[in-house]
């Protein structure tokens, strides 16, 4: 199994460790195309793999036999196994990454996904909690919060206050965003993809000699979140096309001369409503 760096969650339905974001990709997988078969530990592949007998579930192996997903043009749910919770499922494969133009300037993260300054700000890389410490972050911030802290924990070294000329550049960029937002939002209709929606945030944001923030983010492949119904936030664009009566959200940030605006906006997918 390769070790490459992934936001997506464990694929093992049976992972002890509550399906944390994870790393290991499944070699076959890879070789085959197939994108997003991450596990957690050799473990978790292990159990994946071969199933553990129950009539319900799948074993990871059979998703190896689409062999045609890069040249047939076929679609297809990249993460079988996982325990989705409602009818909505990805339609894969992606699009090819979208081509930024190199005058364009980029964040720190466009060429690898690492946020340097952010991790810098931090102070420490992003880290993956296991359940015993996730349950003792429960318990200190019960704690904290409960002695009356507005902060709950947080450090007030976080806080960053802008110089009059920072807060023109932060409008600027925020200008530029909700106009890339609201065009992409009057294009919601049934049949639409949220692939099609991310190229029009692509091209309208290159347009504005500004950076689409979510390309490439901690390897994030899209220029845009779009998040349907069930999905909370940070969804993938795909090929799934809109139906009537989708609820989607739209999350947008643009970085622009150094400075990033983010914002979205939730609508409904309905041949006789516009945004």
């Amino acid at each position: 199994m390769s070790n490459e760096k992934s936001e997506v969650l464990c694929q093992n339905s049976s992972c002890e460790n509550s399906n944390p974001p994870s790393r290991l990709e499944c070699p076959t997988c890879n070789k085959l195309g197939i994108t997003g078969s991450f596990f957690y530990a050799q473990e978790c592949f292990k159990q994946a793999l071969v199933g553990r007998g129950e009539p319900h579930e799948k074993s990871h192996k059979a998703i190896h036999t689409k062999t045609d997903v890069k040249t047939s043009g076929s679609s297809y749910n990249p993460f079988p196994n996982f325990n989705f919770t409602g009818p909505l499922r990805p339609v894969y494969p992606l699009s090819p990454r979208r081509i930024v133009p190199p005058d364009i300037p980029r964040p720190d993260y466009a060429e690898d996904g690492i946020p340097r300054s952010e991790v810098k700000a931090l102070g420490s890389p992003p880290k993956i909690l296991t359940v015993e410490q996730q349950e003792s972050m429960r318990i200190v911030c019960r704690v904290t919060c409960s002695g009356g802290s507005r902060h709950c924990g947080f450090r007030d070294s976080s806080r960053h206050i802008l110089t009059v000329e920072q807060q023109e550049s932060m409008r600027i960029v925020c200008r530029l965003a909700r106009e890339v937002l609201d065009i992409a939002a009057s294009a919601i209709r049934p049949g639409i993809t949220t692939d099609d929606l991310d190229a029009i945030v692509h091209e309208e944001t290159i347009k504005r000699d500004a950076y689409p923030s979510p390309l490439n983010y901690r390897n994030f492949p899209k220029s845009l979140c779009t998040s349907v119904n069930e999905v909370i936030c940070h969804g993938i664009p795909d090929q799934r096309k809109l139906e009537e009566g989708d609820i989607i959200n739209l999350d947008v940030s643009v970085y622009y001369k150094g400075y990033h605006a983010d914002l979205n906006v939730s609508t409904l997918s309905d041949q006789n409503w516009q945004f």
